[in-house]
């Protein structure tokens, strides 16, 4: 090819050159912000899954919480048995005795 020619259609090879590599950086782009979606979606939802809703981490002001403190007007809980209140054979007699 005669070199006058050649510089002139250098800057045409040129131009299509980078508006080709433009082309192909526009869609690497595209490519990686969709893929930044669905891992930031995929994120969420794990972490919904793992942490649960705001809802159930707090508690409502009418709601005690389990082991908080009650109010005045709530009755102090009832003692149960303990170990050492009665014998094997005494809670029997004594139920056979009201009858």
């Amino acid at each position: 090819m005669c070199p006058r020619i050649a510089r002139e259609f250098e800057g045409g090879r040129q131009a299509a050159y980078w508006k080709a590599q433009h082309g192909r950086a526009v869609e690497r782009e595209r490519c990686v912000s969709e893929r930044i979606q669905d891992l930031e979606a995929q994120n969420r939802l794990r972490q919904q899954t793992i942490f649960g809703t705001s809802s159930e981490a707090t508690v409502g002001a009418d709601t005690p919480a389990e082991g908080g403190p009650r109010s005045a007007a709530a009755p102090p809980p009832l003692p149960g048995p303990t170990a050492g209140d009665t014998e094997p054979g005494q809670a029997h007699a004594r139920s056979v005795a009201g009858r």
